[in-house]
């Protein structure tokens, strides 16, 4: 069984929206009329987000 490659431009997009998506994980997330995010990045949010209902 012989695998064939991956296009470049796949695979150049798919380390392309990874590497974006990383980096928008140490953004803040929400902003109110008070503050924005305050400690609460992209990523502790995703870690809510799995033991959230």
């Amino acid at each position: 069984m012989k695998s064939t490659p991956y296009n470049p431009i796949v695979r150049i997009t798919l380390v392309l929206s990874m590497a974006l998506y990383l980096a928008a994980l140490t953004q803040e997330c929400y902003c109110t009329s008070m503050a924005c995010g305050g400690h609460w990045n992209g990523l502790s949010i995703v870690a809510l987000g799995a033991i959230g209902a």
